[in-house]
């Protein structure tokens, strides 16, 4: 490998850094002009990847797996390319181009989507995605780089939290230092919406957990050793935690709380399993998870208690745009309304005699907002892209040791918090949520597998 081959792979691991840490600002690269400079930047790295000195899966553990993964995240993709195509006729277009076509003839046939611009946006937005964990599972085969990642997200999540804490202490104004319109009385920071930051602390919040409770040492009383020493020797990641807790409460957000829940049982529950498959399980791990469920429960009742006396999914006008949603899945199980396109489909199912209060840009559900964009089919082949890679870092967590496993139980952790907040709300519709849990589940799925499994390294094709 020469000088300039080096260079080349530095610059293309610390391009990857920068935009992790720079991902949440300003509103999480939230709009058109973001996607199509994500799609490019990934675009620059899958260049980099196949310019490299060994084949593009040559250090990817359980290739096929990765393999599979792979062709139903294309899958969807491709289905998703094809609801902007306008070649389709008016039994599977949209019902929005058959008003058009009474005042224009011309329009037939016509495309799937509502909104092939918004589709398209979202296109590139997904792509780059993929490309980003494509990218960080293969360099993540080098520890010291699986480590960066995830210290960079727990940095970007902990600026983010200090910034919020800063912007919320000056009165509540937002970065521009105007008065806040939406959302006063809640911390939102470099974000709008104090609910998807709130997830996008929570992932902080998990991986600092990760480095607290899974380390190099094993034993009987490992856990309270790891505890210990993460408290003592680090500082800064402790105080970190301290920041980005206290945040996650200003938030008010209850379903950032059930993420940091669900993160922080899935932790504990891998630390418990391994404890049990080598014969030392111990109730430790299960105490401090209620400990921290008390915790959070003492701390937030003034800001959540209000939130948690209203129902998650009859507060906001959220089970009116649920129902609304489940009327737009029934109408386009398997074509669906295009993705991206939610905010445009949408206004077609209003009730005329009790409009929403304000208008939704997402279904409040990743799975139903999935469903309903890109159809059933579509969105299964998506989700199951996402399950495969998590299986394969739930086996990592389980089978390989304390020093490399610390990466495999955040991406789990990062999994259950996504998934669990993801029932009452789209944490991964801001670019900045996205990326960070796809660096951090690529990193996952890097370390999944020894270094000496001989699927692991390949020999480069001559």
């Amino acid at each position: 490998m020469n000088l300039r081959t080096l260079k080349g792979e530095a610059a293309a691991r610390w391009g990857v850094i920068g935009l992790l840490l720079l991902s949440p600002w300003p509103n999480a690269m939230n709009g058109p002009a973001y996607a199509g400079a994500l799609f490019a930047l990934s675009a620059l790295l899958l260049l980099r990847w196949r310019n490299a000195p060994a084949a593009p899966l040559a250090r990817l553990p359980a290739p096929g797996l990765f393999g599979v993964a792979a062709a139903c995240f294309c899958a969807a993709l491709l289905w998703a390319l094809m609801q902007t195509a306008p070649v389709w006729p008016a039994s599977l277009a949209h019902p929005a181009w058959a008003h058009i076509a009474e005042a224009d003839a011309a329009i037939s046939p016509a495309p799937i989507s509502a909104n092939p611009g918004l589709t398209f946006d979202a296109l590139m937005l997904l792509t780059a995605y993929g490309l980003v964990f494509a990218y960080v599972a293969r360099e993540a085969a080098d520890p010291r780089f699986a480590r960066r990642i995830l210290t960079t997200v727990g940095a970007a999540c902990c600026l983010s939290a200090v910034a919020g804490l800063v912007l919320f202490s000056a009165g509540d104004v937002t970065l521009t230092g105007g008065a806040k319109t939406v959302y006063r009385g809640r911390l939102t920071g470099p974000f709008v919406n104090p609910n998807i930051f709130a997830s996008y602390l929570a992932l902080g919040l998990v991986i600092i957990l990760a480095f607290a409770v899974a380390g190099e040492r094993s034993g009987r009383r490992a856990w309270l050793w790891r505890m210990e020493r993460f408290l003592r020797s680090n500082a800064a990641p402790a105080g970190a935690g301290v920041v980005i807790f206290a945040a996650l409460l200003l938030t008010a957000s209850r379903g950032g709380l059930g993420a940091v829940l669900a993160g922080g049982a899935a932790l504990f529950a891998c630390v418990f399993v391994r404890n049990w498959r080598s014969r030392r399980a111990s109730a430790a791990p299960l105490t401090v998870a209620v400990a921290i469920a008390a915790c959070i429960a003492a701390f937030s009742a003034d800001g959540l208690g209000s939130r948690f006396s209203q129902s998650a999914f009859g507060s906001e006008g959220r089970a009116e745009v649920y129902r609304l949603t489940a009327a737009m899945i029934a109408d386009r199980p398997f074509a669906g309304h295009g993705l991206g396109a939610f905010q445009d489909a949408l206004p077609a199912y209003y009730d005329q005699f009790r409009p929403l209060g304000k208008p939704f840009l997402y279904a409040h559900s990743l799975y139903a907002d999935g469903v309903a964009e890109l159809g059933a089919p579509a969105a299964i082949l998506l989700f199951a892209a996402v399950g495969f890679i998590v299986i394969q870092c739930a086996r990592g967590a389980v089978r390989r040791r304390s020093r490399d496993r610390v990466f495999c139980i955040a991406a789990l952790g990062a999994s259950a918090a996504i998934g669990v907040h993801g029932v009452i709300d789209n944490p991964l519709s801001l670019p900045a949520v996205a990326l960070a849990y796809a660096a951090v589940l690529g990193a996952g799925y890097g370390q999944s597998v020894s270094r000496s499994d001989a699927t692991y390294f390949k020999a480069a094709p001559s």
